[in-house]
């Protein structure tokens, strides 16, 4: 656990979030001292394990102690948990998440978190930026991300897109969300090793940030650091604060989000997406 902590302030991670921790309560508590420890706050969701579970799931988010931050949802079905981030005079909410296969026997809660996580997503883009990231166990493929009238065209290592990729990129885009691997001629690097390798993990941002926000990195380093079978993926992100400062972040199995200070434009109001909805977050 120490190591995690470690690789990340020596990479200069502002915001980190943890999927498939395994973390039991003890375990999440004591990661959080270690966090403190290290200087960032964490959050935590732990999953209730099951007869015969072998541990899957959990998510932690870091956040650097510089910045104020505190937990503003946890999902009722698990593996999805939200905190706000003040830098400077603007809010972010960060979400993270973890899906698990669609063959699993909690495929069915999955299903509806990537719903759930719709609506989170269409509600606090009306009071800030947000950031989600996290194993979304699914594949996008070359879908294109829409967002304020513009088209962000995606290359991939996959062609294939399959069905929970579709409506993860379809919800995001009602709300003006860009999910950043792949896009602006880079292309999108599996993520997973494992039976059904592929790229697996996400960072979407919020549209006003795309153009403040590096392509996505890939930590492959971290699969030997870390023991796990996924790369960690991470950006830089430019935030505007009273000076010019730079904010990092990303999600750990490792990513991180963004090393930057960034002033929003405008929000974006997802009338789109509630017009809609009226017709019908591995092992550390």
């Amino acid at each position: 656990m120490k190591d995690a902590v470690d690789e990340m302030r020596s990479k200069d991670a502002h915001i980190v979030i943890w999927t498939e921790t395994h973390f039991d309560q003890k375990h999440s508590l004591e990661f959080e001292r270690i966090a403190q420890d290290g200087g960032y706050n964490t959050y935590s969701i732990t999953r209730l394990m099951r007869r015969h579970d072998t541990g899957s799931g959990g998510v932690t988010v870091m956040i650097d102690k510089q910045y104020n931050s505190r937990e503003v949802r946890k999902s009722k079905l698990e593996d999805l948990i939200w905190v706000r981030v003040d830098i400077g005079r603007e809010k972010i909410f960060v979400g993270g998440t973890y899906l698990v296969p669609a063959s699993s026997s909690r495929g069915r809660k999955a299903e509806q978190l990537v719903e759930e996580i719709g609506t989170d997503v269409a509600r606090f883009t009306q009071e800030g930026q947000v950031v989600v990231a996290g194993d979304w166990n699914c594949k996008i493929a070359c879908l294109a991300s829409i967002a304020s009238g513009r088209e962000f065209d995606r290359r991939n290592m996959s062609d294939k897109p399959d069905k929970r990729g579709r409506r993860v990129v379809e919800l995001l885009n009602r709300s003006g969300m860009v999910i950043l691997n792949g896009i602006r001629g880079s292309i999108a690097q599996n993520t997973y090793e494992g039976a059904s390798s592929g790229v697996n993990d996400y960072i979407a941002v919020s549209a006003e940030l795309v153009e403040k926000t590096s392509n996505i990195e890939y930590w492959t380093e971290l699969q030997d650091t870390l023991h796990t079978d996924h790369c960690g993926i991470a950006c830089t992100t430019r935030i505007e604060t009273q000076g010019e400062g730079e904010n990092r972040s990303g999600e750990g199995r490792g990513e991180k989000v963004g090393k930057a200070g960034y002033g929003i434009v405008g929000r974006i109001r997802s009338e789109q997406y509630w017009a809609w909805l009226e017709e019908e977050g591995r092992d550390v």
